[in-house]
């Protein structure tokens, strides 16, 4: 009898992409698409570059440090 085939596993950088990306929707979610990305990320106190990798998922997940930054800024 064939095996089953069973659920894969995302690979670790693929699992924080994703969390990245699920990140920056939030966000938009919260503030709207009033404010410029730029201006998103003066008021996180972080780098546009920065912003811009998590945004598109090529960023490590933020620390707790920077997230409570956000949750202020939010």
């Amino acid at each position: 009898m064939p095996k089953k085939p069973g659920r894969r596993r995302a690979s670790p950088r693929a699992t924080a992409q994703a969390r990245c990306r699920n990140l920056y929707r939030f966000i938009r979610l919260r503030l709207g698409e009033g404010l410029s990305d730029r201006e998103l990320a003066r008021r996180w106190d972080m780098e546009w570059r920065s912003f811009a990798a998590l945004k598109h998922g090529a960023r490590q997940v933020p620390r707790i440090e920077e997230l409570e930054r956000l949750a202020k800024a939010l």
